[in-house]
């Protein structure tokens, strides 16, 4: 049975750092950060938004393996839906919410700088 572990929380929280962390831990275990999608850098916010939604969902729906953690946002709209797929998958679906402190949260880390 797949396990669908979904890594939310704010930008820069360490989304993607713990997911393929616990990927590395994990047997049989794939990997996928929600930012990688086919939308282009420069399209607007909810088109790159849904494009990273429809990967996800289809990942869910092909992922060969046991675990499949995914790092990527949520809203509750968005929670709803990628719960809807893993339960047409029938598969188990858990959601780990980072929440660190404003001062680590606004600090630049990585490629990505903070505006």
């Amino acid at each position: 049975m797949l396990t669908v572990i979904h890594i939310n929380g704010p930008i820069n929280s360490g989304k993607s750092t713990l997911g393929r962390a616990l990927t590395d831990s994990l047997p049989r275990a794939s990997f996928i950060d929600g930012d990688d999608h086919e939308a282009p850098d420069d399209a607007p916010l909810n088109v790159r938004i849904e494009a990273a939604l429809r990967r996800i969902e289809r990942e869910i729906a092909t992922r060969q393996g046991r675990y499949l953690v995914v790092a990527y946002p949520l809203d509750d709209a968005d929670h709803e839906r990628l719960k809807a797929a893993t339960d047409r998958r029938r598969a188990r679906f858990l959601v780990l919410t980072l929440a660190p402190s404003v001062e680590v949260a606004l600090t630049n880390r990585g490629q990505r700088a903070l505006i």
